[in-house]
Order: C-alpha cells, then sequence, then structure tokens
C-alpha cells in the first residue's frame, strides 16, 4: 500500500518546525549563510520558524560586511570570524571592522585571522571605549604574517570582562594584555615571538584561575625572576627553546595533580646546550614524580630526531578514592617530556644527560613500555644504520660496581631497580645483526638481570624483536623465568648499501593497519601491580591518562575552517544592489521591506 504524502496543514506544528529546522542546519552546511538566508523565502510560515529559531544564525562570516551585519541582528549567541587576505581592499577591511564593532556587545565567540598590517590598523586606529565586548567569552586572534612586526604600540582595543579562552598566534604578548584577565580558563599563546620574562609573570599573575595553559613563545630573558601560583591549572604544555625557558618552568608553582608537557627544541644547539637545559628541568622534574609516585614510564622512539618519555602513576589507592560514587572515571596525571629536533649524532650524548639527570625517576620505575620505529630506513633509500643502538641503551643505563668479583669491577646495568614489568616493541637488541657493541640492548639486560636477580623477576614482553639471534634467545629464557614473545624475529643487515625495505626486516609486509596500530604505540593495557588488580575488580575506576584529557592546542570555536571558507566562497561574488556601506538597510524589522530587499538581491 503506497503512502500519500501529508499534507502541511495536517501535520502537527511540532513535527512541522523540526522538519524546518533540519532542512535549515542542511542549507547552512551545504550552501553558506546564503543557504540559510534562502529559507526565508519558502513561505511566510517557513520564514517564521527560521527566524525564531535564532540560534540557526549564530555561526557568522564576515566576507560581506551587509550580510554579517543582518545575521548578528538575528542571532541568539553570535559566532563570528573575520578573516582577511593580503590584497584585500582597504575601504572593504575597514568595513568589517564597522560591523564588528557596532556589534561588539552582542558578540560570543571571536576569531580573527588578518595580516599584520590590518592589525595594526585595527589596534591603532579604533577606540577602546567603543569595543565593550561583554559578552564575550572565546577568542582566537591569529596573525599570519611572520614579516611583519607590530609595533609596540600595537593593543588590542577589545575590553572583554568574562572571556574564558584566548588562543593566539604570532600576537605579541602585550599586544593581548588588555584582555587577560582572571577570568581565563584556557590561554594558548602559539607562534614563535619573542617575549621577555617580565612579560610572562605579568600575564600570569593576571590568570590565577588557569586550568589550561600552552606557551609557544620564544622567552628572552631580562633578569626578572618571580613565582606564580596557578592552583587550578590542570594542563601545561611548554616548549623548551633555551634555559631561561626552564627557568621560567621551575618558577611556576602547579598543582601535584598537573599534566604536564616539557617539548625540548634541540635545533641549532649542542649537546653541551641541551644537557644544560635538561640538568635545569630535571630537579624539578624528578620532585613531581617523586610526589606523585609515578612508577610508570612509556619511552617512544618516534624518529632519527625525536623522543617522548611519559610518566605515569600507577593505580595508586589515592586516585580511586578521590572518585564521586556517580562516577566511574579517574584522570590521572601525567609529565611527558619530548626531546625534539636534536642533532643525530649527537643523540647518544642527549641520552646520556637525560639518564644522569633523571636517574631518580627511573630508580623508581615499576612498569617500562619501550618502543622503537619500526624502520629506521625510508623505503628506496639506503639503511640508516649509524643511530641504531642508543636507543634504547643509553636512556636507561647507569653503572654499578659488581661485587662479586674479587677485583674492583663496574658494569652499566638499568637504571630501573624496581622494575617488575617490562614491554619491548620493535626494539633493536643489538647495534646490528652480525657484531657486538657497548650499546647492545640485550646485553644491558642481561646484566641487569643477574644483578637484580637475588631481589625479583621481570615479567618480560617482547613484541617484534629485532636483530636477536638465537643465543641471546637462549640467554634470556634461562636468566627470565617469564616472558612473551608476539611478532616475527626481524633482522638487519648491520649498515650494508644494499637497499632494505620494511619487509625485508620482518619478512612481512606494513600494511596500512599495522602503521596506523604503530602510530598509537603499545596493543592492550598493562597490569602495574596489586593497586590495579584491587581497583578493576570492584569495578569502581577506570584511569585515564592525562594525554587523554590534555587538549593543548585544541581548536576553541565550534565552526571549522572548511564551512569559513565555503561561506567566503559562496558571497566572494554576491554584490548588495544597494550598496557595501547600505547595512542600515540590512536591519529593518519590517517584513514586506524584507522581503523586497531580498528580492531585489535575485534570491528565491
Amino acid at each position: 500500500m503506497a503512502f500519500a504524502p501529508a499534507l502541511l496543514q495536517a501535520m502537527p506544528p511540532d513535527v512541522f518546525e523540526n522538519i524546518v529546522v533540519r532542512a535549515s542546519e542542511k542549507r547552512r552546511q551545504d550552501h553558506g549563510m546564503k543557504g540559510l538566508l534562502e529559507m526565508t523565502h519558502v513561505s511566510r510560515k517557513v520564514q517564521g520558524i527560521v527566524l525564531k529559531k535564532k540560534e540557526l544564525w549564530n555561526r557568522i562570516s564576515m566576507e560581506t560586511p551587509a550580510l554579517a551585519a543582518l545575521f548578528l541582528e538575528r542571532a541568539a549567541r553570535p559566532k563570528v570570524t573575520v578573516s582577511i587576505a593580503k590584497a584585500s581592499d582597504k575601504k572593504r577591511v575597514s568595513d568589517r571592522f564597522d560591523v564588528l564593532e557596532l556589534y561588539a556587545a552582542t558578540i560570543v565567540s571571536l576569531r580573527i585571522n588578518i595580516p599584520g598590517k590590518d592589525w595594526e590598523a585595527l589596534c591603532t586606529e579604533r577606540r577602546p571605549e567603543a569595543w565593550q565586548m561583554g559578552m564575550l567569552e572565546s577568542a582566537e586572534l591569529r596573525h599570519y604574517d611572520e614579516n611583519y612586526e607590530l609595533p609596540p604600540a600595537a593593543v588590542v582595543p577589545f575590553q572583554a570582562p568574562i572571556l574564558k579562552d584566548l588562543l593566539t598566534f604570532g600576537l605579541p604578548l602585550k599586544a593581548v594584555q588588555p584582555i587577560i584577565s582572571g577570568t581565563l580558563r584556557r590561554l594558548q599563546i602559539q607562534g614563535n615571538v619573542e617575549v621577555t620574562t617580565e612579560d610572562i609573570w605579568t600575564a600570569l599573575k593576571a590568570t590565577p584561575n588557569l586550568e589550561n595553559l600552552y606557551l609557544c613563545h620564544t622567552i628572552e630573558d631580562d633578569d626578572t625572576r618571580k613565582n606564580v601560583h596557578l592552583p587550578l591549572l590542570r594542563n601545561l604544555v611548554l616548549p623548551i627553546r633555551n634555559n631561561v625557558a626552564a627557568e621560567v618552568f621551575t618558577h611556576l608553582v602547579l598543582p601535584a595533580d598537573a599534566s604536564l608537557t616539557l617539548e625540548i627544541i634541540c635545533e641549532g644547539y649542542s649537546a653541551d646546550k641541551i644537557g644544560g637545559n635538561i640538568g635545569t628541568l630535571a630537579p624539578r622534574i624528578n620532585r613531581i614524580a617523586n610526589a606523585n609516585d609515578y612508577r610508570s614510564c612509556e619511552l617512544v622512539h618516534d624518529s632519527t630526531v625525536r623522543t617522548k618519555l611519559v610518566l605515569s602513576p600507577v593505580v595508586a589507592a589515592k586516585y580511586a578514592q578521590a572518585v564521586p560514587s556517580d562516577q566511574t572515571q579517574v584522570i590521572a596525571p601525567t609529565l611527558e617530556l619530548i626531546l625534539d629536533e636534536y642533532p643525530e649524532h649527537d643523540e647518544g650524548l642527549v641520552y646520556d644527560a637525560l639518564a644522569q639527570a633523571l636517574l631518580p625517576t627511573l630508580q623508581q620505575l615499576s612498569v617500562l613500555k619501550i618502543e622503537d620505529m619500526r624502520s629506521y630506513n625510508s623505503e628506496g633509500l639506503p639503511p640508516s644504520r649509524h643511530l641504531i643502538g642508543p636507543f634504547p641503551t643509553r636512556l636507561l643505563r647507569t653503572t654499578k660496581r659488581d661485587w662479586s668479583l674479587p677485583t674492583e669491577a663496574w658494569h652499566s646495568v638499568l637504571a630501573c631497580s624496581c622494575l617488575r614489568k617490562l614491554e619491548l616493541r620493535y626494539v633493536r637488541f643489538r647495534k646490528t645483526f652480525l657484531n657486538g657493541d657497548p650499546d647492545d640492548f640485550v646485553g644491558l639486560l642481561l646484566r641487569s638481570i643477574r644483578h637484580f636477580q637475588s631481589e625479583k623477576s621481570i615479567n618480560l614482553t617482547i613484541d617484534h624483536p629485532v636483530n636477536l639471534d638465537e643465543q641471546d634467545i637462549v640467554k634470556m629464557e634461562e636468566a627470565i623465568s617469564h616472558i612473551h614473545w608476539t611478532g616475527p624475529l626481524g633482522a638487519e643487515n648491520g649498515g650494508q648499501e644494499e637497499e632494505e625495505d620494511i619487509e625485508d626486516v620482518f619478512k612481512e609486509a606494513c600494511s596500512e593497519a599495522d602503521e596506523e596500530e604503530d602510530a598509537h604505540g603499545l596493543d592492550g593495557e598493562v597490569a602495574v601491580g596489586e593497586a590495579d588488580a584491587d581497583t578493576n575488580a570492584g569495578g569502581s575506576a577506570v584511569i585515564v591518562s592525562g594525554n587523554q584529557r590534555n587538549d593543548k592546542a585544541e581548536n576553541i570555536f565550534d565552526e571549522s575552517t572548511s564551512d569559513v571558507e565555503e561561506e567566503e566562497s559562496q558571497w566572494r561574488d554576491v554584490k548588495d544592489t544597494e550598496g557595501e556601506g547600505s547595512i542600515a538597510a540590512y536591519i529593518s524589522g519590517d517584513d514586506a521591506a524584507m522581503g523586497d530587499r531580498e528580492e531585489k538581491s535575485g534570491m528565491v
């Protein structure tokens, strides 16, 4: 039996309204602001619904100022994007700022992406008293012209007393100081712009309620040092480009359970300089690791110039007890230390400095996960074998005396003397498959097992081992009672000039699924002691890594860049028949006049 179409008059009002709203959202998604405006021409009934649903008009692009003014009149919570190309007409730019200024008091979210000359005009030619943005909750301010330096007098004219989220890119910290206040919860300062330590202290002392802080400027020393308290901070991301930035970190007074990401940018620095930055950070890192009982570590060799170390606690009783009765998720803090862009030939020296500086933290680890690169080669290029060896041996070793010998003798062993569980993935057990080397990991592991044998045994999981011969396997199985092997055994040629791709290492193809799996690190979760078993058995809590809740450089706007670009392309050729400056003609509340104006514009 065929279904007859329902008459609009017979349709329940709420059903009809829902259909109109869904259709309007679809038109807005597919055709931008023009698509939503066209919905007001379907019928008077549809027009009334679309105008009543003010949230449909919230996302606004300033590509066409007059149209933006119409949307600002109708929106419930306007979220405005201003994007200007370098070659934009000066009058057109001024028209956009005029509309922005006119409706400044109603805007909830603002995104500006304009070149330096337009930022200077906005900051120096506009009256601050006209930009009382009392409703503004989030702002993203971007200056994309890196060759244009804003003058010191260029300061944003906005007043935003309830601003919660602020992201800046390429703007000096002083330029946005007027909108940095105690209401901010998230502050992201991006773009490699030089700032002084005094600028940092001034900004952070004004924001005691920060929960998320991302500070990516190059910090220059002006000999000022001040302790800054951020008692509510949950996440900190701080690139370390010099020793001054490392000292800034040591002067931040943070909650014990804050998650931290410290990225040491090593480009252009010698191993000594990098070691100096590590030495400045290490005492504070060791104190944090001890206070938070960080006994689990993930060590990842992302590339030949990037290594990541992530410290976290086991499932401690204090986290389980902190869970409210109606909540099943516990967020545990983490400390992520990244070495990035170090000189390839100095990798071993950098690792030595890190191992020595973080020795107290390494000594308390009970769980260790290590992951190397699946392949050191790029397909079609000769093998790069000179780097195989420093990772992970030189990151984890320390020197111990062998008291079993009659004469004084010292050997390198794992610094992790409390280790209970060890997971290895793609780890090179020997520097080459055919030759021995002091950096061979298999030798370090076997010596460590003998050294710690009287104290405890290690539960070892080995996934896709590389450069491990049969004799090594026999020795390891004799020394370690619990070994779980997964994946094939890989072998590399020790640095010969013939080509060697991923298939030659493990004798298997690396599928896209494998690569995606590799990008997400080790499979599965690792049981980390009695506290884990007790907590998980009760079903009362699940630990979530701080990395999962770390929204570092998260976009604070609902709209996507693609939506904005779509709107701009849709309206680039649309011409206002009454002129760009006739903004008032679009703001009339008279329905008939509105219909006449829109009919003139050619919209049906």
